[in-house]
């Protein structure tokens, strides 16, 4: 059980987008957690709070699988809001898959940079390009972005 914890606290915040040189400290609050060695799972359970490096994660239930000593997939499900600096990202399901190194929000996700939102029914976000596509799930329903200018700031193409 503790080589497990181990593992997953070491692997968990690779999906934060907050790299680091140094190895920070994780730090998962929760009321239960199940642990199940055979099958390669860690499960948080009612109100879960993860924190490192600046980045915070909120939600009901978050499950961490691994393959191999090492995080392959990590689910979060029940109000899932992310904190990274001034981005925030709500849903009701996050799903971080490490092989690809992106996470997908789904269930009436929003992302909010500042006053800035964008809003769909599927969020994919891969991480080591700071690069994300929103999508809806049928051709009636629309993406939606909302960009507030910054006063003093020019936009792209501008002199």
């Amino acid at each position: 059980m503790k080589r497990l914890l181990a593992v997953v606290l070491l692997g968990l915040f690779s999906l934060s987008g907050a790299y680091s040189a140094e190895k920070q400290p994780v730090v998962i609050e929760a009321k239960k957690l199940v642990a199940n060695n055979k099958e390669g799972w860690i499960e948080f359970i009612d109100n879960v709070v993860a924190t490192k490096n600046g980045m915070k994660i909120n939600c009901d239930r978050m499950k961490v699988f691994l393959k191999k000593g090492k995080v392959s997939r990590i689910e979060a499900v029940g109000h899932v809001v992310v904190h990274v600096k001034n981005r925030v990202v709500k849903a009701q399901k996050a799903i971080y898959y490490a092989s690809q190194d992106k996470v997908i929000f789904e269930g009436n996700p929003e992302a909010w940079e500042g006053e800035n939102m964008v809003r769909g029914d599927r969020i994919i976000y891969f991480l080591k390009e700071d690069r994300s596509i929103v999508e809806t799930e049928n051709e009636e329903k629309k993406v939606k972005a909302v960009i507030v200018p910054q006063e003093g700031k020019e936009g792209a193409g501008s002199k």
